[in-house]
């Protein structure tokens, strides 16, 4: 099957400049913002405590947070959901690997650990007394809200809601039938821009021109060398969209939405809020022996964590971002559907060409030697695990800021490539 991409368009003012959203009186952030947002966050948290031993992200609205600080800390996340009324699940979705070589997957969180939520201090009370009540192996919990404020209207709107003013939930299998995959990329791709062009618009079937414009696929500067893809925030939500187009010109009966974490978390959470299906979370991780020649063994969280357990019945949707040998999806999927899960469909956004099993709905095929370089690998660019709570405990705010901002200037052109250690220890010296 040929790649199919989306088109190309001209950076909008919401990847360079926030916006003021007229209707809920809330500054939207861009990405570049929230990007910095958490990493201070994370820099002013590990200046107060030691690293925590995991991280547990309270409800939809913290998986971006959770997942860039289990990538900052280099420690294993989870995510314990909620349901729309505030309730807390009575499961966390997380995987942490064993120390020992025989036992590949603790049964029960241990150690220290680090709550975390976007601005509820209520969501994340509860979730704190769930966690206790479900592992009494956890010595400590440290809770910590990106966005203190008094009034709700003080937090800033994040830049993945985005999706919230979208809903194609509406639109039915027979609206998309004479649409060809590129149409439905240069669809996606334009009811993106439209969102993110009209920040206070929100956007319906009855809204939409199904009439897919004529334009590129190929971005130029998308891919940087043959075997190079860089994949920026707005190509991430014009992917996602396509995606949820293809997925209704599928006509596939779901009653919810799995994300795979760590990459497919913040894509089933938008493809949950476009199509109005209730959102679940689990986690796998990768573990290799000690062996050389041992291959390395898939762990699946025990839990899928989902506000109201009633809604995970009948058949849903699985989604990661990418499928390279099948084995994530395949073995994931095989877990999970028993009891009341009679089926699940699978959906990434890139697959390549040598996998074992093909998604039901992906929206590009990429070289097998592609590497695919995604929006939130940032946080692992900036090589920020080696740092200790010494090397930062008597810096001011101000001087953490000043350190944010430098370490996001020092970024390396080249998107696989990490900040030098050398780098890093020269700007901890300056900021001491």
């Amino acid at each position: 099957m040929h790649a199919t991409m989306f088109p190309q368009t001209e950076p909008k003012t919401y990847q360079t400049q926030s916006k003021q959203n007229h209707s809920s009186k809330k500054r939207l952030l861009t990405w570049h913002e929230y990007d910095k947002q958490i990493v201070e966050f994370f820099l002013k948290t590990l200046r107060s405590q030691e690293k925590p031993d995991f991280i547990v992200g309270v409800s939809e609205d913290s998986m971006v947070l959770a997942n860039a600080l289990s990538r900052l800390f280099g420690k294993p996340n989870g995510y314990i959901m909620t349901t729309p009324e505030g309730e807390v699940a009575k499961n966390v979705s997380i995987v942490v690997p064993s120390q020992s070589n025989t036992d590949f997957q603790e049964k029960e969180l241990k150690g220290n650990g680090l709550l975390v939520d976007v601005a509820s201090k209520v969501r994340i009370l509860k979730a704190e007394a769930e966690i206790f009540s479900k592992n009494p192996s956890v010595d400590k919990l440290n809770s910590k809200i990106l966005f203190e404020a008094s009034t709700q209207n003080e937090v800033p709107a994040l830049p993945d809601e985005v999706f919230k003013r979208l809903n194609l939930s509406e639109i039915q299998k027979n609206d998309l039938m004479d649409l060809t995959d590129e149409d439905l990329a240069q669809l996606g791709g334009k009811i993106f821009d439209d969102l993110i062009s009209n920040p206070s618009k929100k956007l319906s079937f009855k809204d939409l021109d199904l009439t897919p414009q004529t334009t590129s696929f190929i971005q130029k500067n998308q891919y940087l060398d043959p075997h190079t893809m860089s994949v920026t925030w707005d190509d991430y939500g014009r992917l996602i969209i396509t995606l949820a187009l293809k997925i209704i010109r599928g006509n596939t009966n779901f009653n919810f939405v799995i994300g795979v974490g760590r990459g497919g978390l913040a894509i089933a959470k938008a493809l949950s809020q476009i199509l109005h299906k209730p959102l679940a979370t689990t986690i796998t991780s990768s573990y290799k022996g000690t062996g050389e020649c041992e291959r390395s063994k898939l762990l699946i969280a025990n839990d899928i964590s989902i506000g109201d357990e009633s809604q995970l019945e009948g058949k849903g949707i699985l989604v990661d971002d990418l499928v390279e040998s099948g084995t994530t999806l395949k073995e994931t999927k095989e877990f999970y559907v028993k009891n009341k899960i009679t089926g699940l469909s699978t959906a990434v956004l890139f697959q390549k060409p040598l996998t074992e099993v093909t998604p039901n709905f992906y929206v590009q095929t990429v070289d097998s030697k592609c590497w695919i370089v995604l929006p939130d690998e940032i946080f692992e660019r900036l090589n920020l695990t080696g740092i200790e709570k010494k090397d930062i405990c008597n810096m001011s705010d101000e001087k953490i800021s000043q350190l944010t901002y430098e370490l996001f200037e020092n970024l390396p052109e080249n998107p696989k490539k990490k900040i030098e250690l050398g780098v890093i220890n020269q700007l901890l010296l300056k900021y001491a």
